[in-house]
């Protein structure tokens, strides 16, 4: 019997979401200059259940929980969908979430995705991999906007690319600009070079860096390189 109503409440959670979905784009193509595309996604997990009223909705996922869409694919422990359209995702545990519009695999602790406003937070263990510029981020905390393309690091910030490996206290990732500013007792390291500064800006594009304030370094040049300037 309990079995026949959570499956009850699932249908009226799902049958909610895409009438609210449906009548959102016929209202969408009647107002010229102001569509939204609306993303249908699916879900699964080991138990499910939910709340359902004329003015909340949301349903907990848990073990196993996964959720797809063509833009991402999301897989934790425990998963909330709630909000407008389903809208709200919260997961905890073991989290990865796929990003396949923006080339991003996150792996954390904890994940919080508003999909209408592009934008998420992440705390505990996170790892973001920018797929696209080969590069790795860990931080306890990170919060990124994807219509912006600008991530906040904070707390044990270490950057991972190619033969580069930076570390500071918090830093911000600006994906579009290419450019990662580091503050924080931030530095730096490059094969055998290590650098130091109040302030350091990285180009995750060319891996060139400018230091600003406080600068200590460490540089070994190698036999070779000596030879040819003296060539």
């Amino acid at each position: 019997m309990k079995d026949l109503i959570l499956i009850w409440i699932l249908i009226i959670f799902v049958n909610n979401i895409q009438a609210t979905q449906k009548e959102s784009r016929s209202k969408s193509k009647m107002v010229k200059g102001n569509q939204e595309r609306s993303t249908n996604f699916t879900f699964k997990s080991d138990f499910a259940q939910g709340v359902v009223s004329s003015f909340y909705k949301k349903i907990v996922l848990k073990g196993n929980s996964e959720v797809v869409s063509s833009d991402f694919k999301l897989r934790a422990d425990e998963i909330e969908i709630y909000g407008e359209n389903g809208s709200c995702l919260e997961a905890r545990g073991n989290v990865f979430y796929e990003d396949y519009k923006n080339k991003m695999h996150v792996k954390a602790q904890f994940l919080f995705f508003n999909r209408k406003l592009d934008n998420f937070y992440l705390q505990k263990g996170v790892e973001l991999e920018d797929l696209e510029n080969n590069m790795l981020i860990k931080a306890e905390r990170v919060e990124g906007n994807n219509k912006a393309n600008v991530y906040i690091m904070q707390y044990s910030v270490k950057i991972y690319k190619d033969d580069t490996f930076a570390r500071s206290e918090s830093g911000t990732y600006n994906k579009e600009e290419k450019e990662m500013i580091l503050e924080g007792v931030p530095a730096i390291y490059q094969k055998d070079n290590y650098y130091s500064a109040s302030r350091i800006i990285f180009n995750t594009k060319t891996n060139r860096y400018k230091l600003e304030g406080s600068v200590e370094g460490e540089f070994t040049q190698v036999e070779n390189d000596v030879s040819k300037e003296k060539k």
